[in-house]
């Protein structure tokens, strides 16, 4: 129905809510924001001004006075009316801004979870939840969380919010942002207290529940709270400090807001303003949400609850900024010996591009994806470039029993010389230096070891990590052993003979040698070594070099006499290659519920050298928990690694028991 024309100006539209809703939200529809009708707010947003009350729904300018219309009949008037009624009713609610898009594509970092109710439901479900909450594992903490309680630690939260960490948490109803939005001031800010960080976090229908708290006369009084408050584009900020005026907290102030149901807090007041402005105008200028590092992100990092995401492009420079200010100086000790002025050149760092790591919690399992993506493999990057071509081996003698094994190509001969290159460059009197003693020490043995040595090592690396059996193995430890393929075991091990004679190693008092299923363990065994420590151990078998603790070069012996079970023949292993792609370079298995029992071992080992060191203050645990109890809960972790020539991918998975 068209009107007829009038004299009195249009109305503008009314504004609609911009609450953030989610990035994803994979078993929950989204939520449609509520449409708010209220005065109109003059477009663009005006000075802010200062109040002292507290916060009111009102305007930032007075309505302009409109001309009354001239009189219609009464039936113009109610059609206009029904009219205007009927747009309203079928109009779409206008798309609110996602929290990706509230800051710039060149923020340095990023943090972005996608619903914080859905991810702490999962949480609660995950293995590590379920550990710490299992009666055994409560008992074990008993007398610590008592110790936090005495000191108060435990509830200065409570003391303070009137809540827990768990009932704060509840506040949110939807995402969170955590971003750091500028790296060119970071440093210089962070000493100020005004570091550019900028959290959003959607309350959704709870925000004016957490508005009266923080706003209540008792949290203001409990945390001696200095506040002023000001109007912004409808919105009331509040700039806090905590602590009184004599408080050290006081130089440090918290900028923060709530509207439209998100709240926004920083240190900054510009960058609390600017996340309004961004809200309210669809996003930022250049917004990260709609980038192609972040949609390349996303795809890597699929369905993933939480992402971070470092943009290093404009990290590395701030750093290299410092470098060339301390190169100018000419009294900097590390000018002298480094290149500074070239550092972030030399090691490649200038290459990089972005680093991103996305969680995600399911019913079975949880994983982790990473990415570190680079426009060229220089300087360190050449490190993860080197390695040999082709999938991962899964050689036999990885033994089923491991708490954990790794399998990766590796060619150590091309890390050594990208090594040696950096070291060029970057410390010139250092390299000198070194190439000398290397050349002196090759002549007086007679051997060359980038040739005779480093150079016969091949392109694999083999790791196993394994339960001490060693008698007077520390609580704790972990039996670890690596294992190198060799091009010409005969000349590695003839350099091998060389080195241990020239260097005094070939004693027996020194170092022992003795038979183990066709191979010959050489152990190190100085006078000196106090009774609980491990031994270094090292064979060479099958045109392997095996080395570590003598348990674990056992183990490997053993795999390679084919005296026990491979892991590969784990029914959980086989399932879990299923998932591995045929160019993964690298792949580990890490046995959870056995390596908890370690871990827990480890936390009393070093609670009792604590107390050794400071008697008076005694840490106490309760009895630690049973291999049954930690069992329940765990499977195992699988990770593997790919490579091209953009970067370097990784996920790990962790398998839940249920």
């Amino acid at each position: 129905m068209q009107n007829p024309p009038t004299p009195n100006p249009p109305m503008p539209n009314p504004p609609t809510s911009h609450h953030c809703p989610p990035m994803s939200a994979p078993e929950a529809g989204p939520r449609a924001p509520t449409p708010v009708i209220s005065p109109p707010v003059a477009q663009p947003l005006i000075a802010p001004q200062p109040i002292t009350s507290s916060p009111v729904a009102q305007p930032l300018i007075t309505p302009p006075l409109i001309t009354p219309p001239p009189r219609r009949p009464i039936g113009a008037l109610l059609s206009t009316a029904l009219a205007a009624a009927a747009l309203l009713a079928i109009a779409p609610a206008p798309a609110a801004t996602p929290l990706a898009n509230l800051v710039a594509e060149d923020a340095p970092v990023v943090i972005l979870v996608d619903s914080i109710p859905d991810l702490i439901k999962k949480w609660n479900a995950s293995p590590l939840a379920k550990t710490w909450n299992d009666p055994e594992v409560r008992e074990f903490f008993a007398p610590l969380k008592a110790d936090m309680k005495a000191s108060g630690a435990e509830d200065w939260l409570k003391q303070h919010f009137g809540h827990d960490a768990g009932e704060l948490l509840s506040f949110a109803r939807g995402g969170a942002l955590l971003a750091v939005t500028d790296a060119s001031n970071w440093w210089m800010a962070a000493l100020s207290g005004t570091i550019p960080v900028l959290a959003v976090v959607e309350l959704g229908d709870d925000a004016a529940k957490l508005e009266e708290l923080l706003n209540s006369k008792a949290f203001q009084e409990k945390t001696r709270l200095l506040r002023e408050s000001e109007r912004y584009a409808g919105a009331t900020l509040h700039t806090d400090r905590y602590g009184g005026e004599e408080s050290r907290l006081a130089r440090h102030r918290l900028v923060w807001t709530i509207s439209e149901g998100s709240l926004y807090a920083s240190p900054s007041r510009d960058l609390v303003a600017g996340a309004l402005d961004a809200a309210r105008a669809g996003g930022a200028t250049n917004p990260f949400g709609k980038s192609e590092r972040y949609l390349r992100m996303k795809e890597r990092a699929r369905d993933a609850q939480a992402l971070l995401a470092m943009n290093l492009k404009t990290i590395v420079p701030v750093l290299d900024t410092l470098l060339k200010a301390q190169a100018s100086n000419p009294s900097t000790q590390l000018a002298r010996m480094f290149d500074l002025a070239n550092l972030t050149s030399i090691l490649g760092l200038d290459a990089l591009e972005d680093f991103c790591a996305g969680a995600r919690i399911a019913d079975d399992w949880s994983e982790v994806t990473t990415s570190l993506t680079y426009a060229k493999a220089d300087g360190l990057l050449r490190l993860l470039a080197v390695a040999g071509e082709g999938p991962f081996a899964q050689p036999g003698f990885l033994a089923a029993d491991s708490l954990g094994a790794v399998s990766m190509r590796f060619n150590f001969p091309a890390v050594y010389d990208a090594l040696l290159e950096i070291i060029r460059a970057a410390c010139p009197l250092g390299h000198t230096m070194l190439e000398s003693h290397l050349a002196a020490f090759n002549q007086n043995i007679g051997i060359d070891l980038r040739r005779d040595l480093i150079g016969v090592l091949g392109d694999d690396l083999f790791v196993i990590q394994r339960k001490p059996t060693e008698p007077g193995a520390s609580p704790g430890a972990i039996d670890t052993a690596f294992v190198f393929p060799l091009k010409d075991g005969r000349l590695f091990e003839a350099t091998l003979d060389t080195l241990r004679k020239a260097t005094g190693l070939d004693s027996a008092r020194v170092m022992s040698a003795r038979e183990y299923l066709g191979a010959t363990i050489h152990t190190l065994e100085p006078a000196a070594r106090p009774g609980k420590q491990l031994t270094l151990s090292y064979a060479i078998q099958n045109r392997h070099f095996i080395i570590g603790t003598v348990s674990a070069v056992e183990s490997i012996l053993q795999g390679m006499a084919d005296r026990q079970d491979s892991i590969w023949r784990k029914p959980d292993i086989i399932d879990s290659l299923a998932d591995v792609p045929g160019d993964a370079i690298g792949y580990s298995f890490t046995d959870m519920p056995k390596l908890m029992e370690i871990y827990f071992e480890a936390i009393v080992e070093a609670a009792n050298a604590a107390n050794a060191r400071n008697p008076e203050k005694p840490r106490t645990f309760g009895p630690k928990p049973t291999a049954a109890a930690l069992e329940k809960y765990w499977g195992g972790i699988v990770g593997y690694n790919q490579r091209d020539a953009t970067g370097v991918y990784g996920k790990n998975r962790v398998y839940h028991k249920r």
